[in-house]
């Protein structure tokens, strides 16, 4: 997810959509919504797709 301040662009709605997905497959069922909401929240912090690491 965005961190404070930084700017909302394309790779961060593709890595806030891949984190949903991951957390609707881990939960199994997608209308549980409190088990995926759980599993999304055990996922934070995910590492971007876009960070660039040195």
């Amino acid at each position: 997810m965005p961190e404070v301040g930084q700017e909302l662009n394309e790779l961060v709605v593709y890595d806030a959509a891949s984190e949903l997905a991951q957390a609707i497959q881990k939960a199994g069922d997608v209308n549980d919504t409190a088990k995926v909401a759980a599993v999304f929240r055990q996922a934070q912090p995910m590492k971007s797709a876009g960070r660039a690491t040195c």
